[in-house]
């Protein structure tokens, strides 16, 4: 079965990236000939390889994640394995809450990811459409 773009979920955590390819004629009008979804990073020339890695550079850039630690990761996940979690009415109590926090906490050095809907410091070349006064509009024609 092939999924359509109307049955795949909403994931803020999650982004796409779109090839565009264009053709540029004698009067250097540029025409798009079509749009790739998940086009290829291969970089088997130099111009693809200047191009591809400086688009992969921003997106990491954009994305900005936050460094965390992979020994602590490991320590907290082998102790939470091992918790006896028979006591918790298997909900998150406040206790358990309060220790999800110290272990993020600890497993990120301190640092707190970009909070949800903050735009990012740096966009490297990229342009935001999405969402605008422009891309609201259109969705309210055509029903979305």
């Amino acid at each position: 079965m092939v999924a359509c773009q109307n049955d795949m979920q909403y994931n803020p955590s999650c982004f796409e990236v779109y090839g565009f390819d264009v053709i540029i004629d004698q009067d250097f009008k540029v025409w798009l000939l079509e749009i790739n979804s998940s086009p290829s990073l291969a970089r088997d020339t130099l111009l693809d390889d200047l191009i591809k890695q400086k688009m992969i550079d921003d997106t990491i850039s954009l994305l900005d994640p936050v460094d965390f630690d992979r020994k602590r990761l490991f320590e907290v996940l082998e102790r939470r394995v091992h918790d006896d979690f028979s006591k918790s009415s298997g909900s998150l109590n406040t206790h358990t809450k309060r220790q999800m926090n110290r272990d993020l906490t600890y497993i990120l050095n301190g640092k707190v990811p970009r909070p949800y809907g903050e735009l990012p410091k740096k966009i490297g070349n990229f342009h935001r459409i999405a969402p605008s006064e422009k891309s609201e509009r259109y969705l309210k024609l055509v029903g979305g």
